[in-house]
């Protein structure tokens, strides 16, 4: 069976994406099932949370077309595999944006229950593969203005490119503290974003930031942070 490809992807960094994408992921790790990750983030940022950077095959051999894939096993005891980045990605801004898929149609995924692909969080050609290549994608966005007219852009540039995939919308890092009011209400009330926003929000927690910086120790989410994780990814992976 081929499995769904999702793509976390964000006009601007600073949105939580790489944080949210690594806590579903290990949610559904939990529950043994076959992943594998690709990096094209030229921050190494998913690579850096596996301990993958330095592999042999990365994400640029899989870009120019390296179709035996070889990726890294993030930890002894599950069957999380990784592509990671290469600070070097970068140099491939100017590339088709169905590239990525094209080379994907052409590996052999059958051994993976779910692919996910961590892009840059910027809008730029490695962003659009990863969007092209997706089933469904998760657009990841903070409570503020600035938030709310990049989700506008994102969702304008999917439409430009053509891209056929589901869309959800995950309102993230929500602080009580710190939403300007009024904001949320916008994305909610939005004729052009509501019908794909989630109606939950995911708040900032420190455990799920400790997640990304402790996974390989063992660390797993507790209480209400795995709570509201375990919803988000029946609710909009699943």
């Amino acid at each position: 069976m081929t499995p769904k490809i999702y793509t976390f992807a964000s006009w601007k960094g600073g949105t939580g994406k790489t944080s949210l994408e690594c806590c579903a992921i290990e949610t559904l790790a939990k529950q043994g099932v076959n992943i594998l990750i690709i990096d094209l983030d030229s921050n190494l940022s998913m690579s850096s949370i596996y301990n993958a950077i330095g592999a042999k095959y990365t994400s640029i051999d899989l870009l120019n077309g390296g179709t035996n894939i070889d990726p890294v096993l993030c930890l002894s005891d599950c069957k999380t595999f990784i592509i990671p980045s290469d600070l070097r990605i970068a140099r491939l801004n100017n590339i088709s944006d169905r590239v990525l898929k094209v080379n994907l149609s052409k590996c052999d995924l059958t051994s993976y229950d779910y692919i996910f692909i961590d892009p840059p969080g910027t809008m730029n050609a490695l962003t659009r593969n990863a969007m092209v290549a997706a089933d469904r994608i998760i657009i990841p966005a903070m409570i503020s203005d600035i938030d709310y007219q990049a989700t506008g852009l994102i969702m304008e540039e999917l439409e430009m490119i053509g891209v056929d995939a589901d869309v959800k919308i995950v309102l993230n890092r929500f602080d009580t503290k710190r939403t300007p009011e009024g904001i949320e209400a916008k994305f909610r009330t939005d004729e052009k974003l509501k019908p794909f926003l989630w109606p939950g929000k995911i708040p900032s927690m420190k455990s799920i930031c400790r997640l990304t910086a402790e996974v390989l120790k063992g660390y797993e989410l507790q209480g209400a942070a795995k709570t509201i994780i375990d919803n988000f990814v029946n609710e909009v992976i699943k």
